[in-house]
């Protein structure tokens, strides 16, 4: 048995170097598939880190009237203590919003100048409790502080979570169906380069069958071939799509130094490294399984 592994290998190896040309279209359509696919696993991965996120720690801000009394505020910070679903709350004044967006946006500092008045308003920021931390709990929340005077607008962060999980809807679907047409591509390429490389060796292969080879013995060096094709693919996909995050996180760093934080935390762990490894192995042998049993059976 290890023996015939032993010849598999070597075979498999050696039709592979010597026949590169064909191979390697068929390894550059999987890397594409996997590329790909791995593009959608990431994207897919720091929107989920997002979503827990911001998930773990919910925060309503509400907006205050620019002409807010002092006992109409103290009334409503009085409201906002006796809230349940609300943990603690903040007041943040004109000139503390102002200087948050400094801090922020320092290319920026000079924009209330050119104003000619400070545009942002006082507002409080809430902090929601564990057990309230529900879209329609939020959503409940932020109707009742509407209705309360002196506020003119609450926003809250699952709004945002709300239109990720649209996004990541969207994107699964998109992604399941690129793949999809990228793998069937990919599984075809496969067995007709096989196909090809058993025509070649046609002669050989019929020898083999008058000796009385069975057809696994005769199968084994292409089905190998076929794993090593997507093997291949495998290892350079993930240092293609390595290389692009780096790229991208550099790119961000350097330009949006407040939204890298959020868009780029990881890379792919190392369980998908595995999986997208050990997913073009088998739609290489997927593609050789399929075309060399098609061959042998005239």
């Amino acid at each position: 048995m290890l023996r015939a592994i032993r010849y598999f290998l070597r075979e498999g190896w050696s039709s592979l170097w010597h026949n590169k040309g064909a191979n390697l279209l068929s390894i550059a359509i999987i890397i594409v598939s996997l590329y790909v696919l791995g593009v959608f696993l990431v994207l897919s991965t720091n929107f989920n880190h997002i979503i827990e996120r911001w998930s773990e720690d919910v925060q309503v801000n509400i907006f205050l009237d620019e002409n807010l009394s002092e006992p109409a505020l103290l009334y409503l910070q009085e409201r906002l203590s006796i809230l349940p679903e609300i943990g603690e709350f903040i007041y943040i004044s004109k000139q503390e919003a102002l200087q948050r967006f400094q801090i922020l946006f320092p290319s920026l500092q000079t924009l209330p100048d050119e104003i000619g008045e400070n545009p942002f308003p006082s507002s409080y920021e809430l902090k929601i409790k564990k057990e309230y931390q529900t879209i329609d709990g939020v959503r409940g929340l932020a109707s009742r502080l509407k209705s309360l005077d002196g506020v003119k607008e609450v926003s809250y962060d699952l709004q945002w979570i709300e239109r990720l999980s649209t996004v990541m809807k969207l994107l699964r679907v998109i992604g399941i169906f690129l793949v999809g047409v990228l793998v069937f591509s990919a599984v075809s390429t496969t067995a007709n380069v096989i196909k090809l490389l058993a025509y070649a060796r046609k002669d050989e292969i019929d020898i083999m069958k008058l000796v009385g080879a069975s057809s696994w013995f005769i199968k084994g060096p292409f089905l190998v071939e076929g794993m090593l094709q997507g093997f291949i693919a495998g290892i350079i996909s993930i240092g293609l799509l390595y290389l692009s995050y780096r790229l991208v996180a550099y790119y961000l760093a350097l330009s949006y130094n407040l939204l890298f934080g959020f868009l780029l935390f990881t890379f792919l762990p190392l369980e998908y490294w595995l999986g997208i490894i050990g997913g073009g192995t088998l739609v290489g042998l997927i593609g050789s399984s399929i075309s060399i049993r098609k061959f042998l059976r005239y």
